[in-house]
């Protein structure tokens, strides 16, 4: 296991280290929210009112880190549902590393589109009259 994942990390070095960069990014800005309460505006929430399909992401992943999953999921449900698809994928391109994962491959580019309709359907949706449950909380 140990080698596998010094094998990893030699393939993706890039990655592996923008990920760790958003992680501490992350974690500097969790730190800074919850010690001043002031968090990022949408800038699409404050010119028109309406909540894009990244409105609430922030304090999804707040309340994740607080353990709150029921809260998270009142926020963003749309990463809510492509969170856990994602990270299934990428355990399963690490343990696996399987060819049907590979970039620009059928099943990659179908998570890919997949996510990308879920996403632009939840941000249409969650402004329409009926569908206030999906507005941030």
């Amino acid at each position: 296991m140990k080698q596998r994942a010094s094998i990893f990390y030699k393939e993706h070095r890039q990655w592996v280290r923008l990920a760790l960069g958003f992680g501490l990014f992350g974690g500097l800005y969790a730190l800074f929210t919850t010690l001043t309460g002031i968090g990022i505006p949408c800038p699409l929430h404050l010119l028109t009112g309406l909540s894009c399909p990244g409105c609430g992401v922030s304090r999804f992943f707040l309340a994740l880190l607080r353990g709150s999953v029921r809260e998270a999921v009142s926020h963003n449900l749309g990463v809510a549902i492509l969170l856990p698809l994602w990270l299934a994928v990428a355990f399963v391109e690490f343990w696996a590393n399987p060819k049907a994962l590979e970039e620009g491959s059928p099943l990659n580019r179908g998570l890919v589109w997949f996510s990308l309709i879920l996403m632009v359907a939840f941000g249409i949706l969650r402004n329409l009259p009926g569908f206030s449950f999906l507005l941030p909380s």
